[in-house]
């Protein structure tokens, strides 16, 4: 997708790019450490169950969010267009603007959802591994 359908999504594509990105890297990052060959070490230092994994999922909650708000702003769009002659111009924006911040907020979430559970397991696994040691 180009930058112009990121900008046929209306205003809420930016926050949710911003959300995708800080997401995705927290993710990254967390996948390293509870992965990688320092896992059980990473775990024991951190003390606290999950660190990051909070944020994680905040951001994984807030993307279907955005998403809907810019169903919602898209709607409008398109009963403004009504309002104002009813061309299928000025009415199908807004239905575009709908459905490409619904497709990109569910996007977003679906494998960041997938994603949070896996660490929230894992790391909880590596926490009750480095307890028992």
């Amino acid at each position: 997708m180009s930058f112009e359908g990121w900008r046929e999504g209306g205003p809420v594509m930016i926050p949710l790019l911003l959300v995708g990105l800080v997401a995705y890297t927290l993710i990254a990052e967390r996948f390293l450490a509870l992965y990688g060959p320092r896992a059980i070490e990473e775990a024991r230092r951190e003390g606290a169950r999950g660190r990051g994994l909070i944020i994680m999922r905040a951001l994984v909650a807030a993307a279907p969010l955005l998403g809907l708000l810019g169903t919602v702003m898209g709607m409008i769009s398109s009963f403004e267009g009504l309002l104002e002659g009813g061309h299928v111009a000025e009415v199908s924006v807004g239905i575009g603007q709908a459905l490409l911040s619904t497709q990109y907020g569910l996007a977003l979430a679906a494998p960041g959802l997938l994603a949070e559970r896996m660490l929230s397991r894992r790391s909880f696994q590596l926490e009750q591994r480095g307890g028992s040691s």
